[in-house]
């Protein structure tokens, strides 16, 4: 891991905490590779965080979002910090997405 202080530095120097997630994931090395993360998969880690609730809710939330991004590859950190944080940045307004998914 990096330190908070680092973290909030690159922050305040990129201004996309996706960027500075992609950025620290490539400087992290593990013993063992995770296996691949799968839609179905992150999408399950979502709902799980969104249903969290309670005394530990904010310890469950934290680990399952390390989880998470432990088994992240490649851009993959970058895309489900946007995605947590509600700024995926990929040109399409909210609206246009929930209508899609509407359909």
């Amino acid at each position: 891991g990096r330190s908070a202080a680092q973290l909030k530095s690159d922050f305040a120097a990129a201004g996309d905490l996706g960027v500075v997630a992609q950025a620290s994931k490539t400087s992290q090395r593990t013993m063992f590779a995770p296996p691949p993360m799968t839609v179905r998969g992150v999408y399950k880690d979502f709902c799980a965080i969104a249903r969290a609730a309670g005394g530990r809710s904010q310890n469950k939330k934290k680990d399952a979002v390390q989880r998470m991004l432990v088994a992240c590859r490649e851009s993959e950190a970058r895309f489900v910090i946007r995605a947590l944080s509600g700024k995926l940045s990929i040109g399409l307004g909210e609206q246009t997405v929930v209508i899609a998914l509407a359909q």
